[in-house]
């Protein structure tokens, strides 16, 4: 599911920390949004702390072997060979 941004609405919290839209988001200033007097601008805060947390779809990995599910060799070992019992004396 994909959130929505009013396009009206994007880059608003960069412009209230005196960024330009579209430049990344520190720490500092999610820090300076969320002890802000206005409640606008810190739910802005809020949702720019959250969005940092998320997968943006950046470039995806291949799988190693495509087609194919990556297996657990470690898991699959095959039993040991049965040792030949001692004689009692």
């Amino acid at each position: 599911m994909a959130i929505h941004i009013n396009p009206a609405h994007r880059g608003r919290f960069a412009r209230a920390v005196g960024k330009k839209p579209g430049t990344p988001i520190s720490a500092a200033d999610i820090r300076k949004g969320l002890n802000s007097s206005s409640a606008a601008e810190r739910k802005e805060a809020n949702f720019a702390k959250v969005a940092r947390t998320w997968k943006h779809g950046g470039k995806k990995k291949k799988p190693m072997h495509s087609g194919k599910s990556q297996t657990n060799f470690a898991a699959k070992k095959s039993p040991s060979p049965a040792l030949p019992k001692r004689k009692s004396a």
